[in-house]
């Protein structure tokens, strides 16, 4: 099975092209570049070759300066609930903590970069894995549903607005289910009377108090390597012009950048296009070296300006 995000990657660059017998993967792969912004553009000259052009990013609208100029979310990702080395004790700790208030306020918002459920990957099982799971799909069905279980489980013990995308496990899982897992995470929330809403796409811009955060899950990226891939990500899309959201005739330029899919923790400010980065880590106990969350709270100033309290 192939890394979704990483295909897309590669498609936003050149051409790529799929074997026939993998006609399943390709329905998935359209479907998930659709979702984050992506039109497909076939090649005249061969029918089975394609690329990716970027249209757009999906937005949403939490709240202007209007209403507010502060803010304080958290920003996690990363859990791999259903993973052997998965640390409840940490997770629950970190929300523990975040339920009771700071300085009289709890977070308006918990942002989860995707990876929530850890899912299948051939990786980790060997190369017939997958393979082998497309012919056992009660069983598919049965971890899958103990892996939405336990989200629902941990998270319902506290009353936060949790905010939620895609990685490329629950993108794995989805291939091999009825439909996005995420999607029963969020309607068993809400049967619970709990917040949490569902992106079905692996990057998303957010408007809060005036200024934008990009979340997304990395793609084409060693999650265990020490390079700063957030950051060669972020000087990406400043070499693009694309560090702002166009939204209802305004201009909103991204503060925040919030990054999935990288085990190791990293809270920096890149001074050049004025954008703190967020890489919280992951809840895998070999991982687990600070805690896994990174803590945004502050005010807007004039001229967008940031302050972090």
């Amino acid at each position: 099975m192939r890394n979704v995000l990483e295909t897309i990657c590669s498609g936003a660059k050149n051409y790529i092209s799929i074997n026939g017998e993998e006609d399943g993967y390709l329905e998935l792969l359209f479907t998930v570049a659709e979702r984050a912004g992506f039109k497909c553009l076939f090649n005249e000259e061969n029918g089975r070759s394609f690329k990716f052009v970027k249209q757009s990013i999906p937005v949403v609208k939490l709240y202007d300066r209007e209403k507010s100029d502060e803010f304080f979310f958290i920003d996690m990702g990363d859990l791999h609930v259903g993973d052997e080395n998965f640390s409840e004790a940490d997770l629950r700790k970190v929300l523990e903590f975040y339920s009771k208030p700071i300085a009289g306020k709890i977070p308006d918002y918990v942002f989860l970069a995707g990876d929530i459920l850890d899912g299948f990957l051939s990786s980790r099982f060997g190369s017939g894995y997958i393979d082998c799971c497309s012919q056992i799909q009660r069983q598919i069905n049965e971890i899958k549903e103990q892996q939405v279980a336990k989200v629902v489980e941990i998270l319902s013990d506290y009353d936060f607005n949790y905010i939620a995308i895609n990685g490329n496990h629950e993108y794995t899982l989805e291939s091999l289910c009825d439909e996005a897992p995420l999607y029963q995470v969020e309607r068993k929330m809400r049967y619970k009377g709990k917040r949490f809403k569902f992106f079905d796409t692996y990057i998303v811009d957010f408007i809060i108090a005036g200024v934008g955060k990009r979340m997304m899950h990395l793609d084409n990226c060693n999650s265990r390597s020490k390079r700063n891939y957030a950051l060669d990500r972020v000087k990406e899309f400043e070499g693009k012009g694309n560090l702002s959201i166009c939204y209802e005739q305004r201009k909103y330029p991204i503060r925040f950048f919030h990054t999935g899919h990288l085990h190791h923790w990293n809270d920096m400010y890149y001074s050049q296009s004025k954008i703190y980065i967020s890489q919280p880590g992951s809840f895998l106990k070999p991982d687990i070296i600070y805690r896994p969350v990174v803590e945004m709270r502050g005010r807007v100033l004039e001229e967008n300006r940031i302050l972090r309290y």
